[in-house]
């Protein structure tokens, strides 16, 4: 039997060298090292999207529900605190960044988000979120599945908030859709998925929301296509009626009925304009009497309630402007101009003479109109 002798150390090493030369080994050190520090540099330096708190919101930032639920997940990765700390010192801006700054730099990542969320988040409670849920319902053009996306935010911080239970969210999310969604067709549509004892999952009701969406709007494309350009009748709110069958001497019998009130309603029309055009005439005749003969249109009682106001006594003529500046239309007591005494003394004069002129022509009769006896 013979016995093979292993190789001697210096053959072994020309082997390898033959096979593995050392530049090529180098370059394979070389790069598991540098793979190995790219990954942990990658999973070290997760980047947050700014957020600064101010109102509104800049369009290259993100509110503080979306950038608190990226800290959360960042917190839950198990990053190490320094490099969670730095990260969202990184992302925060004024004047959210300048709120955090009395913590200083070396504070938890937990008092930064605590401290930013009693600076930027709700401020309602659970109780008055959930009253805001109930009273939520389907704006104009919104559809069916955006509705329902508001809605879980609203339960879903309601629940984070204490004001509903958890096991009870679904529940009321089903109920408060069925109350707030207007396309009446779509719930009933939806009626053999929602009359389960156990309310469907959020994600699966959405789901089944989206699904007979979509099914309408591509029943409507084809309904189109088919019947091409023309704008289709509306038929949402259409009541359909069973018309009865009639035979042809209904339909005759129908006809001439139409026919006749047609020409009744002719006749009246007709009547009418022969009437209207007769009281224009009478009224233009009674207007030219008038115009030629003014005295024999007025009648007696009326001559004598026009002679009676002619002579009945005037009231007697009483001071209409200023005793201060002059002006008409307002008092002295109210009068905020400066002294204007001639104008003053000229509309004195001009009331003396109107009264002297009143008093000469209605001084002799009494209050009723007649005269003084002797």
């Amino acid at each position: 039997m013979t016995v093979t002798q292993p190789a001697p150390i210096n053959e072994v090493a020309s082997a390898n060298d033959l096979f593995n030369p050392p530049d090529v080994q180098k370059i394979i050190v070389e790069h598991v090292i540098k793979s190995d520090n790219s990954i942990s540099t990658n999973q070290g330096t997760k980047r947050l999207r700014p957020f600064s708190g101010k109102l509104p919101k800049p369009p290259n930032e993100v509110d503080f529900q979306t950038w608190s639920l990226h800290v959360e997940l960042m917190i839950q990765d198990k990053i190490p605190v320094d490099m969670q700390r730095r990260t969202i010192l990184e992302s925060l801006l004024p004047p959210a960044s300048d709120l955090i700054r009395q913590l200083g730099p070396h504070a938890d990542p937990c008092d930064y988000v605590k401290l930013i969320d009693s600076a930027y988040g709700l401020v309602e409670d659970g109780d008055e979120i959930f009253a805001r849920f109930l009273g939520t319902h389907q704006n104009t053009g919104e559809k069916a599945s955006e509705y329902l996306q508001r809605l879980q935010v609203l339960i879903t911080t309601a629940t984070k908030r204490g004001g509903i239970d958890k096991a009870d969210a679904n529940k009321q999310l089903l109920r408060q859709f069925r109350r707030g969604c207007w396309d009446q067709s779509l719930i009933l549509a939806l009626q053999l998925g929602l009359k389960t004892e156990t309310p469907p999952d959020f994600s699966e009701f959405l789901l089944q929301v989206r699904t007979e969406e979509d099914r309408r709007a591509a029943k409507h494309d084809r309904m189109q296509r088919h019947l091409g350009t023309t704008k289709p009748k509306s038929f949402l709110n259409m009541q359909l009626v069973n018309e009865a069958p009639c035979s042809q001497d209904a339909s005759a019998n129908v006809l001439q009925t139409i026919i006749t009130e047609t020409e009744a309603l002719r006749k009246q029309v007709a009547e009418l304009k022969m009437q209207l055009t007769k009281k224009k005439e009478q009224r233009r005749q009674r207007h030219a009497n008038k115009t030629q003969n003014p005295a024999q249109e007025i009648p007696s009682a009326r001559v004598a309630e026009v002679q009676a106001q002619q002579t009945a006594p005037k009231p007697r003529p009483k001071s209409w402007f200023c005793f201060k500046c002059g002006n008409d239309g307002h008092l002295a007591r109210q009068c905020e101009n400066p002294p204007n005494k001639p104008l003053v003394d000229q509309k004195y004069e001009e009331l003396k003479e109107k009264q002297d002129e009143w008093q000469t022509k209605y001084g002799h009769l009494n209050w009723n109109g007649s005269r003084w006896r002797d």
